[in-house]
């Protein structure tokens, strides 16, 4: 599950164990080789909101493990309700491109999110300073080739 518990501190006992059957279900589909849509596994009403978050996570990692063209962005504007978690999501994407060169790689995030570069750089324990001194020439560019 993702890093941001934020959303689930306050679900119950019973809310947590539907939340996991729901993620695990979404799980289940990309491991069968499906492309699941977020909105098809997303419950009404409280539990909606902690769902999403966690299918984000989920969707985001597998689809750049999969070697889509794939943007951050792209989940908070489907769902403006993940606009709270954009940190968070954009740290998964930086470690699931970068993994644990997600540092050095931070510094083009900062630049494309400067809205979040404070708590960009507070997340992944860089200071200003050192943000752009990590960053190694040559290193990938945020942005998947191609991509305006």
């Amino acid at each position: 599950m993702s890093s941001s518990a934020e959303p689930n501190r306050s679900l119950t006992a019973e809310d947590r164990q539907a939340l996991e059957r729901l993620v695990n279900a979404f799980e289940e589909a990309w491991q069968r080789g499906d492309r699941p849509r977020l909105e098809d596994h997303l419950p009404a009403g409280g539990l909606r909101k902690a769902v999403l978050v966690e299918l984000a996570h989920v969707d985001l990692e597998r689809r750049l493990a999969a070697g889509e063209a794939v943007e951050v962005e792209t989940y908070w504007q489907r769902f403006p309700e993940l606009a709270g978690e954009a940190v968070e999501l954009i740290v998964t994407e930086i470690e699931q491109r970068y993994g644990s060169g997600a540092a050095a790689a931070a510094g083009p995030y900062v630049q494309r999110f400067p809205e979040h570069a404070a708590a960009l750089l507070l997340r992944l324990n860089l200071s200003a300073a050192n943000l752009f001194a990590t960053e190694t020439v040559g290193a990938p560019a945020a942005r998947p080739a191609g991509r305006g």
